[in-house]
């Protein structure tokens, strides 16, 4: 945006027959070299950009736009010049449009989703990374954060840690607002992750109670442990996918291999499925019905072993 937070003009890009560059009205020479022989056509003009005067070396974030440190102040012109090259410096993938046939003046447009959309074709052998703002911006995490999630419309983001707090954020991938925070006094969070279709929240810790959060109204419900569970924790667990018909369910995992399968509306023991050795990691099946998890047997690491969730009974492993 401008200085003032108004919009800027985007530009359209014509390397044709463009005609010769005109002189900038300060007469600087060297911005004429620099932009070459040939100078490329606004869309469309803003009389007030000719008595416009950004201050460029007062603001710490206007510096990098600056070519020499004699710079101060910028025209309007010259402003916008510096912030279109910033931006496709920033991001490369973007190309400006050229006008479509039927559309009116100042219709050009930028060929490029949202900041969170996806790229409808990768280039083979190549992975383009666009470094957005950080998610939780506005309030950092005090701690170590242990636990992260994307709500399933893909919007809301989840952070949680040992600092006792869970966070969410609405990631529009500039300002990333805060939505909501929950502090747990007697329990540093180690996992946390979205359930129920997104509707609610389950967090746990090195403990034998966890929590589920209603994100809609708002409620903190604390479950005291899992009736007849030795575990003293339950850091580690996995959530299953919501489906219709299916009981909202997560797989704790606990000691001596043991994975104890719990109704996450009321917080009852549903189930216990036994891995040969320890349990170490869990995930559900997109329709819920197979659980995978990765272990070890006699320290032997990377024992998987698959369930059927239906008759809670193993029916294939491997290494």
């Amino acid at each position: 945006g401008g200085p003032d937070g108004g919009a800027v003009a985007l530009w359209e890009d014509r390397t044709g027959d463009a005609g010769p560059a005109r002189d900038e009205e300060d007469g600087d020479e060297a911005d004429n070299q620099r932009r070459g022989a040939k100078r490329q056509e606004r869309v469309w003009d803003d009389p007030n950009d000719a008595g416009l005067a950004v201050p460029v070396a007062e603001r710490g974030r206007l510096r990098k736009l600056r070519q020499s440190e004699d710079e101060v102040v910028l025209s309007g012109e010259q402003y916008q010049d510096r912030l279109r090259a910033q931006h496709r410096k920033l991001n490369p993938r973007t190309r400006w449009a050229k006008p479509r046939a039927g559309d009116g003046d100042g219709a050009a447009v930028l060929e490029a989703g949202s900041a969170l959309g996806r790229p409808s074709r990768l280039p083979a052998g190549s992975l383009e990374v666009t470094p957005m703002a950080d998610g939780n911006k506005v309030e950092p995490s005090r701690a170590a954060i242990s636990a992260v999630d994307f709500h399933p419309g893909g919007q809301l983001l989840l952070t949680a840690g040992k600092d006792k707090r869970l966070s969410l954020f609405q990631v529009d991938g500039v300002k990333n607002p805060k939505v909501q925070s929950v502090f747990f006094h007697d329990m540093p969070v180690y996992h946390a992750a979205f359930c129920c279709g997104g509707d609610k929240i389950v967090a746990a810790g090195r403990r034998r109670h966890w929590y589920t959060v209603d994100i809609a109204a708002g409620a903190v419900t604390r479950i005291p442990h899992l009736r007849g569970v030795p575990d003293k924790s339950l850091e580690s667990f996995a959530v299953c996918p919501a489906a219709q018909g299916q009981q909202p369910t997560a797989a704790f995992l606990g000691d001596e291999g043991r994975i104890s399968l719990v109704n996450l509306q009321g917080g009852a023991v549903t189930g216990t499925l036994r891995m040969s050795g320890s349990a170490r990691a869990a995930a559900f099946s997109p329709d819920g019905r197979q659980l995978l998890s990765l272990g070890a047997v006699h320290a032997c690491e990377g024992q998987k072993q698959i369930y059927c969730l239906k008759r809670e009974s193993m029916y294939f492993m491997f290494t």
